[in-house]
């Protein structure tokens, strides 16, 4: 059963490809991993929280569904 403190807790990455930290492995190859996004927003009201990538300002929103207590993306 989801809550709205589960809502501020949420790991959510930016999708964006573009938006990941480059790492590179031992032999000089370049990999980008997803940039995590924060939260922007929480509407305690609504029981929603809007979450903002840094790099780039996309942003995602989630909310929890009352019949079943889910946490799902609007």
């Amino acid at each position: 059963m989801a809550n709205l403190d589960d809502l501020k807790t949420l790991e959510v990455y930016c999708v964006n490809k573009e938006c990941g930290d480059p790492v590179a492995d031992k032999q000089g190859n370049v990999f980008f991993t997803k940039r995590r996004m924060t939260m922007f927003r929480f509407e305690d009201i609504w029981g929603s929280a809007t979450y903002r990538c840094p790099v780039c300002r996309r942003e995602r929103k989630f909310g929890i569904n009352p019949l079943t207590d889910n946490i799902y993306e609007k």
